[in-house]
């Protein structure tokens, strides 16, 4: 008698709360919506959304759907899908089931991790703080590889940045692949392929981050995509002459912001990232180049430009010889004052 007594009511509390979910039905016309849950969040700071939002009558009873299934004990942090039209039963069991949304997130070729972490705190991934304190303890700057990605909403940082460097090293290895004849030789690390090294043909031996770094100026050159590799030449063969870089993207990232145009005072500015006042190549990266500046910067083009300047059409006119260089620069002022 007392087990079926057990049972019966078993049975009406699990048809009560089948009511309660019913009756507490989304007000109509309600739309698909996303509901987030941070991490820590209260069962109380849901209803207080879900209410806010118009998605539940009664907060009292949504409360009491919480309790009997015990989902506000074990809330997984995330953001919920949540239907239009959709039942407070539904809206529990959405939640209880723990299956969060992914969060689709680009990252625009030669963004700094500055920019990168502004994104990816916006879209709720992590909190940009705690992304900048994950990269900069890794000295990731250059090989958070630009891309769209699938990410789950309130990750832990470090598994952000580890998202964005593994697919740089992917990246890297095919970039190898295809300037392998342009390589007299490459090494590569068994820990990363941050700690790779490539043997130029002119026998000089470049690790994978002056390989990057210098991309991440190629990067930010801008021009036509089909230009890179002879911006990337120029740099190379400043260096074998042991002129000074004089890349202005290096100037804009010691000053902290992109300008569109230099001035003579900002060419001023002590900075080891500063290629007008110091030779070679500048620190680390100044930014995270894509795929085609990487492959540029490890297969540069053949020929002895020294100089370049933009022209009005999108690319640049190179030159050999600096008085072909003030011509060109004179020639792109007078076009731009007309």
């Amino acid at each position: 008698m007392r087990k079926n007594f057990l049972i019966g009511a078993g049975v009406v509390s699990a048809a009560a709360i089948l009511f309660i979910g019913w009756i507490n039905s989304a007000p109509r016309g309600t739309r698909e919506g996303l509901l987030p849950v941070p991490p820590n969040s209260t069962a109380g700071q849901a209803v207080q959304r879900l209410t806010s939002d118009g998605r539940i009558r009664s907060a009292r009873w949504f409360r009491f759907l919480l309790r009997a299934t015990g989902t506000g004990k074990r809330l997984k942090a995330g953001i919920y899908r949540i239907d239009g039209g959709m039942s407070a039963w539904g809206i529990v069991r959405r939640l209880s089931s723990g299956r969060s949304v992914t969060l689709r997130v680009t990252v625009p070729e030669g963004w700094t991790a500055d920019k990168i972490a502004e994104r990816l705190d916006a879209a709720g991934v992590c909190g940009k703080d705690a992304f900048l304190s994950a990269v900069s303890s890794g000295t990731a700057e250059g090989f958070l590889f630009p891309d769209t990605y699938e990410l789950d909403p309130y990750i832990p940082p470090e598994r952000a940045r580890d998202v964005l460097v593994n697919r740089f090293e992917k990246a890297w290895r095919r970039a190898l692949e295809v300037s392998s004849s342009s390589l007299r030789e490459v090494e590569v690390s068994t820990v990363s392929a941050r700690f790779d090294r490539v043997r130029r043909k002119d026998g000089r031996w470049w690790t994978a981050r002056e390989i990057v770094t210098l991309a991440s100026i190629v990067e930010r050159e801008g021009g036509r995509p089909q230009e890179r590799a002879r911006i990337a030449a120029v740099y190379v063969n400043r260096l074998k002459k042991r002129m000074k870089l004089e890349a202005d993207p290096t100037v804009q990232y010691a000053l902290g912001r992109w300008k569109d145009r230099l001035l003579y005072r900002d060419l001023e500015v002590d900075s080891p990232y500063n290629t007008y006042r110091y030779y070679g190549l500048p620190p680390g990266p100044i930014g995270n180049p894509g795929l085609e500046s990487i492959e540029a910067s490890l297969a540069p083009a053949e020929g002895p430009d020294l100089y370049f300047v933009a022209d009005q059409e999108g690319g640049h006119a190179f030159s050999v010889s600096y008085s072909q260089h003030l011509r060109n620069v004179r020639a792109y002022r007078n076009r731009r004052e007309d």
